[in-house]
């Protein structure tokens, strides 16, 4: 980009398997241009915010309190039959609290050795912004790390987010995840007075933590369901005639420009889609077909 290259973007998006892990990326960094996929089933929000009472040490640059919180949670997910199947990925904002809590993890583990082989065939990674990229996990839990002091004060650094251009960093932090996101955060949304800050950094992360906390509906100018002068469809009427035959069917599913016309339940299971339906239109195909019509 600085050496003013041509620009090619991404279109399509692969790594989440659930499409509510991406939304923010695509809104703040994509301009809604990523085309993501609907999940099988009906999805509940695949992130999700916990709020830590925790405190920032300047000096150190570590935050133990949500430290703690994240290192039980990693064991809590070992423990359990069912989640140990999912990798774990740990994404800090800084090198003092990746360490802190690499340093907790391996005390936790070895009181524990049974729980030190790895979580879905992918050994956990604990990192920060700086050097996070290229990897993934199916669940990331990502330490916000940055608090109040001691005296309650909440500062406008942010490290590496308050740099130049930082707000690239977070892109990266937040799409490691392919299945589950969990941000502990010691922060409010509203606690971050972002029109202060002498970047966009802050604005950044306070419109990602209310996105972990309050969903995809938060997001501004998202404009997706907007089909403009699209010729009408017949999945309005498909809908209608499997309706009247008992299924549920949910049209224009998906949180990006990419839609499943029809999603098919099954009649016992309404929040299981067993049947996806695509209509050969405009409005579907997305960036890579439109010429071709």
């Amino acid at each position: 980009i600085s050496l003013s290259f041509p620009r090619e973007r991404l279109e399509w998006h692969y790594r989440s398997r659930h499409e509510s892990l991406i939304p923010f990326s695509n809104n703040r960094f994509y301009e809604n241009s990523l085309l993501t996929f609907p999940s099988p089933k009906e999805e509940l929000e695949s992130v999700s915010f916990k709020y830590v009472k925790g405190e920032y040490e300047r000096g150190r640059g570590i935050n133990k309190p949500e430290a703690v919180e994240v290192v039980k949670e990693v064991v809590r997910r070992l423990k359990n039959k069912e989640l140990r199947n999912h990798s774990i990925g740990v994404v800090t904002f800084n090198e003092a609290q990746q360490n802190i809590i690499e340093d907790m993890l391996e005390k936790e583990l070895s009181k524990n050795p049974s729980l030190e082989t790895m979580p879905g065939g992918e050994k956990i990674f604990v990192k920060n912004l700086e050097n996070v990229q290229g990897d993934e996990r199916d669940v990331v839990l990502f330490s916000v790390t940055y608090g109040p002091d001691k005296e309650k004060r909440v500062s406008l650094n942010f490290g590496p987010l308050s740099q130049k251009k930082g707000e690239r960093r977070l892109n990266v932090a937040v799409s490691r995840a392919r299945e589950e996101m969990v941000v502990f955060s010691s922060i409010k949304p509203e606690e971050i007075m972002a029109e202060r800050a002498k970047n966009m950094g802050a604005s950044y992360l306070r419109d990602f933590l209310l996105f972990a906390q309050k969903g995809v509906d938060v997001l501004a100018n998202r404009n997706l369901n907007d089909m403009g002068d699209e010729p009408l469809s017949i999945a309005s009427f498909l809908k209608n005639d499997l309706e009247a035959l008992g299924f549920v069917v949910k049209e224009n599913l998906g949180s990006s420009t990419f839609k499943i016309d029809l999603a098919i339940a099954s009649k016992e299971n309404p929040t299981d889609y067993v049947l996806g339906v695509i209509i050969d239109n405009k409005k579907n195909c997305g960036l890579t077909c439109r010429d071709r019509h």
